[in-house]
């Protein structure tokens, strides 16, 4: 068995929260397949753009300083990831989201979305996850990365 978890697409797009578990035969042959994959899922297009969504989203978070601006951790990111571009600067995921945790998998549970990882020094180190609408300008959800699981 070979379980895939949260690798499942829609017109390209990652869809969260979705699972997927292959059985396979001592011959390498599919045996079974069981899982929780999203249902007709719209195809849709973004109306706002990966740079709104970051202005709506740190507009949740409210740092007072960010990780990206201070010198020493974009230095130290760069040398870690022997990368020169490399950045703690957000980067948005335009994806498939579901809304709410609950064992719904109908294309009304979910939207599409630009994700965010947010990092802040004030207050102190603290790592938000920002999910913003890519239709409605509204953020669908907001968690603190370090104490939250779903």
């Amino acid at each position: 068995m070979y379980p895939l978890r949260g690798g499942r697409a829609h017109n390209g797009l990652p869809v969260e929260a979705t699972q997927l578990s292959i059985h396979y035969d001592k011959d390498g042959n599919v045996k079974i397949m069981h899982g929780k994959l999203a249902k007709k899922l719209p195809s849709e297009n973004p109306t706002i753009t990966e740079e709104e969504a970051l202005r709506i989203a740190l507009a949740t978070v409210k740092a007072e300083k960010y990780i990206w601006e201070d010198p020493q951790w974009e230095q130290q990111i760069k040398q870690d990831l022997q990368d020169d571009k490399a950045t703690y600067y957000p980067k948005g995921q335009l994806m498939y989201a579901r809304l709410k945790p609950i064992d719904d998998f109908t294309s009304v549970n979910f939207a599409l979305v630009y994700k965010f990882e947010i990092n802040s020094l004030l207050p102190s180190r603290k790592q938000e996850e920002v999910m913003v609408d890519a239709k409605t300008s509204k953020v669908v959800r907001k968690r603190d990365m370090r104490h939250e699981a779903w």
